[in-house]
């Protein structure tokens, strides 16, 4: 429940921040990821508690390129993640 609360303070109402070409959220122990935007996501504040928490990220459409480029930022902004995954992403070669 602290999550919660924590993740409300920072981000308003909600765990999410929205565009309309993207998506970024905290589910669970996973940060979802939709769209090359939401990339962003590494370069915000989520928070001690909140980035301690996240053991997986799971990218969703975008291209891998986009991906390869922010790879080093996922230990530094979620230290404790273990697992990343790729949903329906795509690659230019």
């Amino acid at each position: 429940m602290s999550i919660i609360i924590l993740l409300m303070r920072c981000f308003g109402r909600d765990s999410t921040s929205q565009t309309a070409e993207s998506l970024s959220e905290i589910e669970g122990d996973t940060l979802q990821l939709y769209g090359s935007r939401s990339l962003d996501a590494f370069d915000r504040s989520w928070g001690f508690q909140a980035a301690g928490c996240v053991n997986t990220v799971h990218f969703h459409y975008m291209d891998f390129e986009d991906i390869a480029k922010i790879l080093s930022k996922i230990r530094v902004r979620f230290p404790n993640v273990v697992v990343s995954r790729a949903t329906d992403c795509c690659s230019s070669w």
